[in-house]
């Protein structure tokens, strides 16, 4: 799950994988299995979406401060 917060998806479907390929016949490989198919749903749809055009422009990385908010201590 950590994989999918990072948005890196490929590295979820690899983690879900090996846990569904060592826990073979339990509800945690049915979990991971369908974990695995939400994903690829999710990126068919991604694909289709930025095909389109509908997805929002993702913000220039270079262009947030890497510098904490400006607050002093009185």
């Amino acid at each position: 799950m950590l994989y999918e917060k990072l948005d890196d998806m490929p590295k979820a479907i690899e983690a879900y994988e090996l846990a569904h390929n060592q826990y073979q016949g339990t509800e945690w490989a049915g979990r991971a299995e369908q974990n695995i198919n939400d994903i690829n749903k999710r990126m068919l749809m991604r694909d289709e979406f930025e095909q389109r055009g509908l997805l929002p422009e993702k913000p220039d990385s270079s262009a947030v401060s890497s510098t904490p908010s400006d607050t002093t201590e009185n």
